[in-house]
């Protein structure tokens, strides 16, 4: 994905439900409010998820 290009509401939502899956409690539903956020911490998710491999 790259910045600038728009989610899908199916994307968007199977981000937001990764990224709460890696992360836990420490993310709040409110935080994440824009695509490009959601993308940038959607790759933080992918890659620590990769590091205890």
């Amino acid at each position: 994905m790259n910045t600038g290009e728009v989610l899908t509401e199916e994307q968007r939502q199977n981000m937001v439900n990764f990224i709460k899956r890696t992360f836990g409690k420490s993310v709040n539903d409110g935080e994440l409010t824009n695509d490009d956020q959601i993308k940038n911490i959607h790759n933080e998710a992918v890659n620590y998820s990769d590091w205890g491999l």
